[in-house]
């Protein structure tokens, strides 16, 4: 948890001394601080909504948020940002509209994108970031760009009565990767019928590593047999259809009253990591386990889950590298780049691959082409393969 390198000091109106009086009562509380922050929101339905208006209301400096769905009627009970007439919109545009009401001393920024293409200069520019969403995929993009930049990263979740929060301190406690979430809302043995769905889809994203796609026949019918076999064995026919699963999975159970106290602490845990960056201890030291909220018991359980050296994202022999590039160089200087840093390629392999994570997977770069006819951005992650010890993350800088 070092501290915070880039401080730029913004000092606080009469107005917002006056809008934020109650909070400079507060023992150890730095309204400059906050006021001085950057926080990035991914994904603004039910936990990034509530985040977001916490922490505007807090006063937090600078909000960027990012998220690629669109507003449904069923998203209104659920997500306070958002009401009738909202229907069909973006959900980022009309929160950044929200927000900018809710507290016009603040800058909010909102992104109707993908993380893939998210400018990566937004990722290195927060102070924190903050995971609001439910694919695994998107978790561990982020990861990613958490890890390589650094980042304190405070994730959450709900699912029925149940949900958890958790912080990661890159190469300090366990990463995403490691966070275990199928226990958040899966009990070892389904207690009820629709227990066996939810157990078939962790199943699901254990195996395939990757979120199961209501539309894709396949994925339901590994969700539709796993949940089966399930029912057969604790007898709670009658069996699932696949018009079931498809409706099941398409929308997780989700409460107002649980999702607001998952979000208090998500923001309350992130106005804590700010003050501990900026070298201000007076709030707490900072979580690093995992806190798995019940709200039939209104119990909080924390798991410690220690970071794992063999990580394949944080772990001790990961390869990571900058590589500075022109412009209007060919992108093949990449790969001279990794062998005068000492690299070997893999004789196995015809030649090294470089490759960026697209919206739809994996994209390779033409090595013949510049960046620039490649599409590729200022701080860029690529992955190169075809060089001996593994997978060689890159940060591309530019010049």
């Amino acid at each position: 948890m070092g501290l915070k390198t880039e401080f730029i000091d913004i000092e606080i109106s009469e107005e917002e001394k006056d809008l934020y009086s109650r909070q400079f009562d507060l023992g150890g509380w730095s309204q400059k601080i906050i006021k001085n922050s950057r926080v990035l929101i991914v994904g603004v339905g039910g936990v990034g909504c509530e985040v977001a208006k916490n922490l505007a209301r807090i006063g937090v400096g600078y909000l960027d948020l990012v998220d690629l769905d669109i507003i449904e009627r069923s998203n209104l009970s659920r997500q306070v940002l958002y009401k009738p007439g909202d229907e069909g919109r973006p959900k980022v545009k009309v929160a950044t509209e929200r927000l900018k009401e809710i507290n016009p001393f603040i800058t909010v920024k909102g992104y109707y994108t993908s993380l893939e293409h998210l400018d990566p200069a937004i990722y290195k520019a927060a102070d924190v970031i903050i995971a609001a969403i439910d694919t695994r995929r998107s978790r561990l993009n982020l990861n990613s760009h958490c890890i390589r930049f650094k980042k304190p990263f405070v994730e959450g979740g709900v699912g029925g009565y149940h949900g958890y929060v958790c912080s990661v301190f890159p190469f300090e406690n366990a990463c995403s990767i490691e966070i275990p979430r199928e226990r958040i809302v899966r009990r070892r043995i389904p207690r009820k019928r629709i227990h066996c769905v939810f157990k078939a889809y962790s199943e699901f994203e254990k195996n395939k590593e990757l979120t199961p796609d209501p539309e894709n026949s396949e994925h339901i019918n590994f969700i539709l047999n796993y949940a089966n076999n399930l029912v057969s064995t604790y007898d709670f026919f009658p069996l699932f259809t696949d018009k079931e699963v498809k409706k099941i999975i398409s929308r997780s159970p989700q409460l107002i009253t649980v999702i607001t106290m998952i979000s208090a602490m998500i923001s309350h845990e992130t106005i804590k990591i700010l003050h501990w960056l900026n070298g201000n201890k007076s709030l707490g030291k900072p979580i690093t386990s995992q806190h798995l909220f019940n709200a039939i018991t209104m119990q909080l359980f924390p798991i410690e889950i220690k970071r794992n050296p063999n990580c394949s994202v944080c772990g001790d022999k990961v390869n990571r590298v900058n590589v500075k590039l022109k412009k209007n160089a060919h992108c093949e200087e990449i790969i001279q780049s990794l062998i005068n840093m000492g690299f070997e390629r893999d004789n196995h392999m015809k030649y090294p691959i470089l490759t960026i994570m697209d919206f739809d997977g994996m994209k390779k770069i033409n090595l013949d082409n510049t960046p620039i006819d490649n599409k590729l951005r200022n701080l860029e992650l690529i992955t190169a393969v075809g060089f001996k010890g593994g997978e060689i993350f890159i940060n591309l800088e530019l010049e």
